[in-house]
Order: structure tokens, then C-alpha cells, then sequence
């Protein structure tokens, strides 16, 4: 396996890309689990996250190797970039959406966070294997 510093950038963006799978694959799972949405909101949600999961796997892929360079866990990363990753995805729907839950109410924010950890752990952890 190349490591980062030496794969060129096809392979970084398809590390990125594999790991953002991954994290959608995670994501899903979690997701599936919890009820009351209605029948079509599982395909609709799915869609929405592989998408959303495929554009965050490239930038975590091109910032993994300057924090393995200074010894950092992969997973250290992904807690980080969960938040970060949360924090966009609700200024994106605040921007977009009039119809969105309360951003502040605990329930929204405890279940966004964990979602968003879920996501960036197999994400990380995906990237760091591909990358060696």
C-alpha cells in the first residue's frame, strides 16, 4: 500500500471516497434503527448521507497524511472532524431549510453528534488502511 505522502491524488480521492462509503454504510445502520419517519423517508435519508458521506470522505483523505505525519490517530481526527462535520451539515439545512428541528434542543444535538462520530470513526479508520 502507498502511503499518503507518496500516492498520488486519484488514489487519495479514492481512499477518501472508500472510507466515505464506509462512514455511509455506518451511518445507515444507525439510522435504520430508529422509527417514525415514514416509509419513504429510509431511501430518501440513505440517498441524502451516501452523497453527503462521499463529499466529506475526499477532504478527510487529503488531511489524514499532515496529522499521521505528526503521529496522530486517525480516530483523534475523526472526532474532530465528526464536530466539524455536524456543525456544516446544520448551517447548510439553517440556510436551506425553514423546515428543520430546533438545533439547540439536546435531543437533536446529542443524536447529531453521535451520528456524525458514527459516520467519521469508519471513515478514519477506512483512510488510515488505505492509505498505509
Amino acid at each position: 500500500m502507498a502511503t499518503g505522502e507518496g500516492a498520488g491524488p486519484g488514489r487519495t480521492v479514492s481512499a477518501g471516497l472508500l472510507g466515505g462509503l464506509i462512514g455511509a454504510a455506518a451511518i445507515w445502520v444507525y439510522e435504520g434503527v430508529r422509527d417514525g419517519l415514514g416509509a419513504m423517508a429510509y431511501p430518501l435519508g440513505t440517498a441524502i448521507h451516501v452523497a453527503f458521506a462521499l463529499a466529506r470522505g475526499g477532504p478527510f483523505a487529503l488531511i489524514w497524511p499532515a496529522f499521521r505525519r505528526r503521529g496522530v490517530e486517525a480516530t483523534l481526527v475523526a472526532l474532530f472532524y465528526a464536530v466539524a462535520a455536524w456543525v456544516v451539515t446544520h448551517l447548510a439545512v439553517a440556510v436551506t431549510s425553514s423546515s428543520r428541528p430546533d438545533d439547540l434542543a439536546p435531543d437533536v444535538v446529542i443524536g447529531g453528534a453521535l451520528s456524525h462520530i458514527v459516520f467519521t470513526v469508519p471513515l478514519a479508520l477506512g483512510v488510515k488502511r488505505w492509505l498505509g
